[in-house]
């Protein structure tokens, strides 16, 4: 029978102790991540989301990402699934129902888009924009002369636009 050797077994366990404390931090330490210094560049990259909008049964969603250097885009997303549209410098959307969507960008320029086909329209010289309480029709104000404007309604079932020069006001009922 052999001799129980208190000295080398205390000196085992402090070896496989000391071995086990290594092991399971060396894991710890390699995930130790750095963070990333931020500059004065990196403030270009920062933005607000804002909310706007969404269609009548919530089927389409409007936000913009708003940045310090104006590059702002306006989102048109479907809610359920990936289909989406942006508007670099976009403004003042507005849903029709389910069917349509419209938005002032630069230079006064008028996008209508349609939801079912994806389809855009583009009208110029555009001041303002409205859509009848039914959906159907889409009234567009273009500056004309001597603080004149130009009126268009547009049925937006069949594409046919009704012209009304020399308008100083207007209300849709």
């Amino acid at each position: 029978m052999k001799k129980y050797n208190k000295k080398k077994s205390g000196i085992c366990c402090t070896l496989l102790g000391f071995l086990f404390c290594i092991v399971s931090t060396c894991p710890v330490m390699g995930q130790v991540t750095f963070k990333k210094i931020l500059t004065e560049e990196n403030y270009e990259q920062w933005s607000k989301l804002l909310a706007h909008s969404l269609s009548d049964y919530g089927n389409w969603a409007s936000y913009s990402v708003i940045y310090e250097d104006r590059r702002d885009t306006l989102f048109v997303r479907r809610t359920e699934g990936k289909q989406s549209y942006s508007y670099p410098t976009g403004k003042k959307g507005m849903f029709s129902g389910e069917s349509w969507f419209a938005c002032l960008q630069e230079k006064n320029k008028l996008t209508l888009l349609d939801l079912i086909s994806g389809k855009e329209r583009y009208i110029e010289n555009v001041k303002q924009f409205e859509f009848s309480a039914d959906g159907s029709h889409l009234v567009v104000v273009s500056p004309s002369t001597h603080q004149l404007y130009t009126i268009k309604i547009i049925n937006l079932a069949t594409s046919t636009v009704t012209e009304l020069e020399g308008i100083t006001t207007y209300s849709f009922n």
